[in-house]
């Protein structure tokens, strides 16, 4: 994390003291997570993700491409070679979701 032990410890406390949580059982040798410590972590690594996949999916209407590619199918052709192509497409481009549906 490239800071001093002290620095953390601060952040930590800070935390704490801001959600009004204690976020560590510090009476052993070690500090451990509690359950809500546990929680916030979890959480914490969700809101991080969904931040990243927000820039990448801004960056990427930003570059002009979809978020989202709706393709309708005949029913009476076969699928075969659109599977392809979509396969092909999702190695170029896999953050756009792709969603068949059959007329």
């Amino acid at each position: 994390m490239h800071r001093v032990p002290s620095a953390i410890s601060y952040t930590i406390n800070k935390l704490e003291e801001d959600l009004g949580v204690e976020l560590f059982e510090r009476s052993r040798h070690k500090a451990e997570l509690t359950a809500i410590g546990h929680l916030v972590l979890e959480q914490g690594r969700k809101i991080l993700t969904a931040a990243e996949e927000l820039t990448t999916q801004a960056r990427q209407a930003a570059d002009g491409w979809e978020v989202q590619l709706r393709i309708c199918i005949e029913s009476i052709l076969s699928c075969d070679a659109i599977y392809d192509l979509i396969e092909e497409f999702q190695k170029i481009q896999p953050k756009t979701e792709i969603r068949l549906s059959e007329k």
